[in-house]
């Protein structure tokens, strides 16, 4: 879903694995479009939700020199003058928010190699049960980053992590079996392996504490060992067909065999760390909180953060078109290519039972700033 993050990372592709990937070279093309052929734009009843979500980029946009480049041939000036503008706006109907747009922004259908359809999943803020103190029950640690886990230059600017050695970090399975004891790097201890596997999926979520009050906690770094789809195995060892397998299969079959699903976990290598987030959350790349049903996640390599996103996709029961303004404010180890996207659900079960059921067809177009003369092509 995930991961930077702090990285939120996609349900649907790390359980099942690059099954639905091109065979191609992404390549991402934008064409310039209009407002009025944009599926549905004036039936975004709830637009001004967006545009709130929108505002939250535009301090870390403006913050920026103006000649720093964003993505897609955007430097930050060019964002600057809409971002002032929106600051300054109260918006109290859902046209003036259009009017704002349509003002200041062109929209972009983007495609990949001229197919305008990628893969759209779900991700959420996971809820789990812990204490700041190690007991009987509480007996799963969340660790901090180790400090010699560290960034190179190459991957901080790509938003990726790397153990900064020349032999890996230790793996999933060492860890759980006590190799980071003694270190004090527990963070807080959690009453469900499961759940806090999940969570490593997820690399965000609230922790509900035995001693009262909610710690939120967020991605603060990865092992450096690829990912694993624990889903693809499930099928792979005739556990399961692989059409059923999803996030709510898998936990299920998870809690119905504890022991395997130990053995499970441990083929998936890869291992998140955590940190506490104060204050609202979760927080998404750019550092400021994501918005449920607002913030999607995209291939942070070629997207500019804090970019408008016109999405028409579906709901994850295919019941009707989801089409309405969402704002690319994240991203995710599994969120590559042109036309790639991880939709936030937001907190609770029904966010998690939506988040869990998304793997959906879909489209999307990018805003972009009038004055700006962003790049139409770019080769991932």
């Amino acid at each position: 879903m995930r991961p930077h993050r702090f990285f939120l990372v996609t349900v649907g592709l790390l359980l099942l694995g690059a099954c639905s990937r091109s065979p191609q070279v992404p390549l991402l093309k934008i064409t310039p479009s209009s407002f009025y052929a944009l599926p549905d734009w004036q039936q975004d009843h709830d637009i001004i939700d967006g545009f709130r979500a929108f505002c939250k980029s535009c301090p870390v946009l403006l913050k920026m020199p103006a000649n720093r480049p964003v993505g897609l041939g955007t430097n930050a000036g060019d964002w600057h003058p809409a971002c002032r503008k929106a600051l300054e706006l109260h918006p109290k109907s859902a046209q003036e928010v259009r009017d704002f747009f349509e003002t200041y922004f062109t929209p972009y259908k983007a495609s990949d190699n001229g197919n305008h359809e990628g893969l759209f999943t779900g991700y959420y803020e996971s809820e789990l049960h812990g204490s700041r103190v190690r007991s009987e029950k509480y007996a799963y640690p969340l660790y901090r980053k180790p400090s010699d886990l560290v960034m190179s230059e190459a991957d901080k600017k790509w938003g990726r992590f790397s153990w900064g050695r020349l032999i890996p970090y230790y793996d999933r399975a060492s860890i759980d079996e006590g190799a980071l004891e003694g270190q004090g790097l527990e963070l807080v201890w959690v009453d469900d392996p499961v759940e806090a596997f999940f969570l490593h999926i997820q690399g965000s979520g609230r922790v509900n504490l035995k001693e009262g009050g909610v710690m939120r906690v967020g991605y603060a770094g990865v092992n450096g060992h690829p990912f694993i789809p624990i889903g693809r195995k499930l099928a792979e060892g005739g556990y399961m067909d692989l059409k059923d397998v999803s996030m709510q299969s898998i936990r299920k079959w998870m809690k119905d065999n504890p022991k395997r699903a130990r053995e499970l976990m441990h083929q998936n290598p890869s291992y998140v760390f955590f940190r506490e987030i104060p204050g609202d959350g979760p927080i998404g790349c750019m550092g400021i909180p994501v918005t449920p049903k607002r913030s999607m996640a995209v291939d942070k390599r070629i997207f500019p953060m804090g970019a408008p996103i016109w999405f028409d996709g579906y709901h994850p029961d295919n019941h009707f078109n989801h089409r309405h303004l969402m704002v690319a404010q994240d991203t995710g180890g599994a969120i590559r290519g042109a036309v790639r996207g991880d939709f936030f659900w937001g907190f609770g079960k029904e966010a998690m039972e939506q988040a869990g059921k998304m793997k959906s067809k879909g489209q999307y177009y990018i805003f972009l700033p009038k004055a700006a003369s962003p790049a139409k092509h770019h080769t991932l």
